[in-house]
């Protein structure tokens, strides 16, 4: 039985652990730039107001405190198209929270702590 290909190269995951591993600077416009960078993927392929709706829980858990700066040094160091689709895959908010803490711990090591 063969197993499925990994979503992410070895060589993308390096350079993630690369990033984590650095002292990454976690800023109010990091924060800003990482989170457009979701949306603005997300308002390329489905539209202004699609990706206003879809980026929303995300940015509500952000912005509301909820999230801690080991969550967003992940969340930041992740590849933006990737979160963006775990959005778009919609359902509550607790589960497309979910879904995006379930891709993170998968592809840069994030476990809740």
């Amino acid at each position: 039985m063969s197993r499925p290909a990994p979503d992410v190269t070895r060589a993308e995951r390096k350079e993630t652990m690369k990033i984590l591993n650095s002292e990454v600077n976690i800023c109010r416009e990091s924060i800003e730039c990482g989170l457009w960078a979701i949306q603005r993927y997300l308002m390329g392929k489905y539209g202004v107001a699609a990706s206003e709706i879809e980026v929303a829980p995300l940015n509500h858990y952000v912005y509301s405190g909820r999230a801690s700066v080991y969550f967003l040094r992940h969340l930041l160091a992740a590849k933006p198209y990737m979160i963006a689709r775990k959005l778009h895959e919609g359902g509550s908010d607790d589960e497309i929270i979910m879904r995006v803490k379930n891709y993170l711990a998968n592809h840069t090591g994030y476990n809740e702590r």
